[in-house]
């Protein structure tokens, strides 16, 4: 099948010459002006021109006009805009691309308002928790999330990075005493036992060390709550406070 690939020109409008201005001595010519497009199977694509064809009403003949007139016309031609249809096949082309556009814009909005609603819910969560530590009573329930990472290093013993661990546990402790700058937990609830490494089963902790510990890049949590830190060097454990909760009756003690 051959594809119907070209131009063509269209007219648009016919002019008198008391349209133009013209004197009586142009009152025999009809001024047509004409719109070039570019098409695909006869669908307008693109405007590429315009142009004049003056003709003779009795003749039917093309006329050649001086260059005054000449003037006159193109003046007229520069003003005119392309009609809405000869762009009508490049909106057509263009749909898809637009529609994936939208798309786009779409999942951008969305994936911002999940992030700023993430954002929101972390910014809540740790705000909760600063609170309960300003208000920590005895037998409150700290929760402690984990996040476990492997040290590699090379045969010098040189760190050459840090990868996440796919195992990172939770922890409970319960507050067993409360001093002016310090506070005592033990962990007494069942919870999930850590594979590579132990952990304290009575701890005391700063208030202020607790308090970097809320920080949701862990950064201040780095192995505290680890017993055997000298022995196992080839994976570092960080610590985040993430809940303190009023006593729950329901929970099972070891």
């Amino acid at each position: 099948m051959r594809v119907r690939l070209g131009r063509y020109s269209i007219k648009r409008k016919t002019y008198s010459y008391t349209d133009l201005g013209l004197n009586e001595a142009y009152k025999n010519m009809l001024f047509k002006f004409y719109v070039q497009v570019f098409h695909l199977w006869y669908i307008p694509i693109l405007p590429v021109g315009k142009f004049w064809v003056v003709v003779d009403r009795d003749t039917k003949k093309e006329v050649v006009l001086n260059p005054e007139v000449r003037t006159i016309l193109n003046l007229k031609e520069l003003k005119s805009r392309y009609p809405f249809w000869s762009y009508i096949g490049a909106f057509i082309i263009s749909l898809p691309v637009l529609f994936l556009i939208g798309l786009l814009v779409l999942q951008i909005i969305n994936y911002s308002d999940k992030q700023l609603d993430k954002q929101l819910t972390v910014s809540n969560r740790i705000e909760q928790v600063e609170e309960g530590l300003e208000n920590i009573e005895l037998d409150d329930e700290l929760s402690f999330k984990t996040f476990e990472l492997k040290i590699i290093k090379d045969k010098y013993g040189a760190v050459l990075r840090k990868e996440k661990q796919y195992y990172t546990p939770t922890y409970k402790y319960v507050v067993t005493m409360i001093t002016n700058d310090s506070i005592q937990i033990e962990r007494k609830f069942r919870s999930s036992r850590p594979y590579r490494y132990t952990i304290y089963k009575k701890k005391t902790l700063s208030k202020q060390q607790l308090q970097g510990m809320i920080s949701k890049t862990f950064a201040s949590g780095q192995n505290q709550l680890r017993k055997d830190v000298e022995n196992e060097k080839d994976f570092m454990v960080l610590f985040s406070l993430y809940e303190i909760n009023k006593p729950n009756t329901d929970n099972s003690i070891n």
